[in-house]
C-alpha cells in the first residue's frame, strides 16, 4: 500500500440553528447569531482505496503532506520522524505534523478494519 494523495478541504454544512450559539460576541459575530457549520479536514488516500481523515488542515499541512506521496502509511513512526526532521526549527511543523499523524493512524485503522487503539 502506498500513499497517493493528501487533500486538505473545507466542509460547509447547514446552519447550526439552535446549536452551539454563544451568549457573547465572538469573531465579529453578534451574540446568538446563527452560522454555518464549517471545518477544515485533511484526508490521506492510498492506491488500495483506504483513506484516513483528520480534523484540521492548512497550506502547511498540504505542503508537508506532499512528502508522504509514495510512502508506506503503515510505517507511521518512520514517517513521523522523517517529517519532524525535514525542517528547522522542528517545533514550527508540529501542528501540521500532528494533523498528518492523526490522518495516518485513522488510515491504518481503516486498512486493518480495527479501532485505532489496537
Amino acid at each position: 500500500m502506498k500513499i497517493t494523495a493528501v487533500r486538505v478541504f473545507e466542509y460547509q454544512g447547514p446552519a447550526r440553528s439552535g446549536q452551539a450559539l454563544y451568549e457573547t460576541a465572538r469573531g465579529g459575530l453578534a451574540p446568538a447569531q446563527v452560522t454555518d457549520y464549517r471545518h477544515t479536514f485533511t484526508q490521506i488516500e492510498t492506491d488500495e482505496g483506504s483513506s484516513g481523515l483528520a480534523l484540521g488542515g492548512s497550506s502547511e499541512v498540504k505542503a508537508l503532506g506532499q512528502k508522504l506521496i509514495g510512502a508506506d502509511p503503515m510505517a507511521v513512526e518512520h514517517l513521523w520522524e522523517q517529517l519532524y526532521t525535514s525542517g528547522y526549527p522542528h517545533l514550527r511543523h508540529l501542528p501540521a505534523l500532528s494533523t498528518l499523524d492523526l490522518a495516518l493512524w485513522d488510515l491504518i485503522g481503516h486498512a486493518k478494519q480495527e479501532p485505532v487503539y489496537r
